[in-house]
């Protein structure tokens, strides 16, 4: 027995660990793995079957064509997704429809399925807006919200709510213009 014999027998249990691990690994990774680099091949077939949720600003702007004129330049290239996130389909072509649905189209394009889901919270607002270094300086960031809803409740409203969203103050649509008292 040499006196390295207990380094050999370190450097032999991880070599077999590392063999196994690769065994391990060869036995459970799918068909398709590797056939694009390291990634799993079917993937891109599967996520292609998926029903597509995001549909556009033209989905939205054949029911809602009010909300997108009211839009100021600020927010006008602003896709409606990025605030009103849809988990599900929103509303159906009448021409994919079965005729049940189709009887409830009174002739319209679309058939709401049901009501859009609007996060009234602060977040859809500062997805863009919390201060960001690399933004141009021009770009309008809240550096310290508890000071903006501070200050901004005392100017706009005479009270203070800092727990009140962003909606409370500014209508997402023309920020610029004030909503004085709407939830």
């Amino acid at each position: 027995m040499s006196k390295y014999s207990h380094v050999m027998n370190v450097f032999i249990l991880v070599g077999l660990a590392f063999l196994g691990f690769q065994m391990f690994q060869a036995l459970l990774a799918p068909d398709s793995f590797g056939q694009y680099g390291r990634y799993r091949g079917d993937h891109l077939l599967e996520a292609s079957s998926l029903a597509t949720i995001h549909k556009g600003d033209d989905y939205c702007l054949d029911c809602h064509e009010p909300e997108w004129d009211m839009a100021d330049a600020k927010h006008a290239n602003v896709p409606c997704e990025s605030c009103h996130f849809l988990p599900k389909p929103h509303a159906i072509a009448t021409d994919k429809a079965d005729p049940a649905i189709k009887a409830k189209a009174d002739g319209g394009k679309y058939v709401k399925l049901e009501l859009m889901p609007i996060d009234k919270t602060e977040q859809p607002c500062l997805n863009c807006h919390i201060f960001l270094p690399s933004r141009p300086a021009k770009f309008p960031q809240i550096k310290d919200q508890a000071k903006h809803k501070k200050d901004g409740w005392k100017k706009t409203m005479g009270e203070v709510d800092t727990k009140a969203p962003c909606g409370r103050c500014h209508n997402s649509h023309f920020p610029k213009a004030f909503s004085k008292g709407v939830a």
